[in-house]
Formats: C-alpha cells, sequence, structure tokens
C-alpha cells in the first residue's frame, strides 16, 4: 500500500441507529473491521449486540446511519445479498439440521449457493470431489473428523456450536461474525472453541465475535467494542479495554486475575443483546 493511502475497510458501520417503537437499541454506533482483523463486541445483557449482529448481516434494517462493505454502502438489507459479498454467520442458539451427519451439515455450507433445493441436491453434490476436500479440511479445521458421520442431534454443545462455525466457514467468507460461539459449552469445552478460533485468526479470515467470555474474546482479538444501553463506549486493543474505568464500571466489574491476562467474565445467555 502506497504511503498515504488508507486501507478500505471490509466492513464498516457508520452512525447505526435502530429504534424498536419507544426503545433505542442502538444509537450512533460506528467502528469498522479491517480485512483479517479480529474484533470482538463486548457489553452487559440489552446493550444492542444481537441487534448490531441483525443490521450487519441483513437481518434488520436500521432507522439510521448505513454498513458499508469494501468501501460501498449496502442499500438493500438482505442476508443473502450480505452472503454473497462474503459474510458468514452463527447464531446465539445453534441452527443444527438434527437428522443430517455432522459431515452433512458443515457440506451445506461448503456448498454455498451451488446447493439449489438444499436437501434435494445434497447427494449429488456429495460426489464433487472439490467439494468432498473442503469438507474434510473444514471438519479437522474444527476438530470434528471423529464424529463427522453422528447425527448432529447427538453431539455434545461443544461439538455442535464448532460444527456452526465450520458451516459458517464452508462458503470461504472474508468475515465470519460469531454470535456468543461459547454459550452452553460448558468449561471443558472452551479450550478446543478457543484453538479453533485462534486457527481461524491464522488463516486471515476477519471475525466479528460478541461474547460474554470476556477473557477469551480479549485474549484473541485485535481490538475491542464496548457496547453499553445501545451506545458505543469504547474501542480499542484488549490491554486499552481493561484498563478502561468507564468500561469497568459498566460491565467488567471487579478484575479477576487469569493467566492469560484476560478478565473472566459470563453474564449468561442474551436474547435480545
Amino acid at each position: 500500500m502506497s504511503a498515504g493511502r488508507r486501507e478500505v475497510p471490509l466492513v464498516e458501520v457508520r452512525g447505526i441507529g435502530v429504534r424498536f417503537g419507544g426503545l433505542q437499541a442502538l444509537d450512533e454506533v460506528s467502528f469498522a473491521v479491517g480485512p483479517g482483523e479480529f474484533v470482538s463486541v463486548i457489553g452487559p445483557n440489552g446493550a444492542g449486540k444481537s441487534t448490531l449482529f441483525n443490521v450487519i448481516s441483513g437481518v434488520q434494517r436500521p432507522t439510521s446511519g448505513e454498513v458499508l462493505f469494501d468501501g460501498e454502502p449496502v442499500r438493500r438489507s438482505r442476508p443473502d445479498l450480505v452472503h454473497a459479498r462474503g459474510v458468514g454467520r452463527t447464531f446465539q442458539v445453534a441452527r443444527p439440521i438434527g437428522s443430517l451427519t455432522v459431515r452433512d451439515n458443515v457440506l451445506l455450507g461448503a456448498g454455498g449457493h451451488r446447493l439449489r433445493g438444499v436437501l434435494s441436491s445434497l447427494r449429488p453434490r456429495s460426489r464433487d470431489r472439490a467439494l468432498q476436500l473442503r469438507v474434510d479440511e473444514l471438519l479437522e479445521l474444527a476438530g470434528l473428523t471423529a464424529v463427522a458421520h453422528r447425527p448432529a442431534s447427538e453431539i455434545s454443545p461443544g461439538d455442535l456450536r464448532r460444527m456452526e462455525i465450520a458451516r459458517a466457514l464452508g462458503d470461504e467468507p472474508r468475515l465470519v461474525l460469531l454470535d456468543e460461539p461459547a454459550a452452553g459449552v460448558g468449561s471443558d469445552g472452551l479450550t478446543p472453541l478457543a484453538e479453533l478460533l485462534g486457527r481461524i485468526r491464522e488463516r486471515g479470515v476477519a471475525v466479528l465475535l460478541v461474547e460474554h467470555y470476556v477473557g477469551l474474546a480479549l485474549s484473541l482479538s485485535d481490538r475491542a467494542v464496548v457496547l453499553n444501553r445501545g451506545r458505543l463506549l469504547a474501542v480499542g486493543d484488549p490491554d486499552e479495554i481493561r484498563g478502561n474505568q468507564a468500561v469497568i464500571d459498566a460491565y467488567l466489574g471487579t478484575k479477576r486475575s487469569r493467566a492469560d491476562g484476560g478478565v473472566q467474565q459470563s453474564t449468561g445467555s442474551e436474547h435480545e443483546g
């Protein structure tokens, strides 16, 4: 990049506001995610995190402001159009097809737009050698090879969360939105999840992560965005966020030392982030 030339962010939110009747869910929120950057969005319940994800992924139309991909404003708020721009997503509540195997769930993600009629096309597409290799790679990446042929309805919560991430990575997105991937995995599931997130970061995929386990989020992040009551409270690198008194007062509370230098905080499930 030439001197003085600013790199265009992969995704940028500018002055995003969302109002539901009398409730201001988001108010003038602005930040950007660069190519290959790992950014966490943290904040207490009701801060607006999930609403923000819905806006970026095209599920929710903002009341004000705009979302830009590669510097171009999004004119139509539709999930399929956002996906076509190279954005993958997981959700707070896992959405597996329980009757299908782990492998076939990941295959659906890897097939992307080529899978028309989804289930009816699944078997013919399973003979696509390149697609099979891609699925093998994703299963290995997520540590799911050993359970690949089990029905998704029978695997552990930790395996299920990693399967959802593998499926979101299937169509080779440039940005993946991960909405509370540690929810419900239990303490024994955090290590393999953290390892997967670290491997995604190493592959150069940009990540926007909503997570209540702040220590986990900050240990992986280049930067963190802190929301409180729909407003942007702080943006900074992990050390800046840990030391920000306004963030501590609003969310982190008393800091507890951890081996990774993070802050262990979980406020439970959030249904309207």
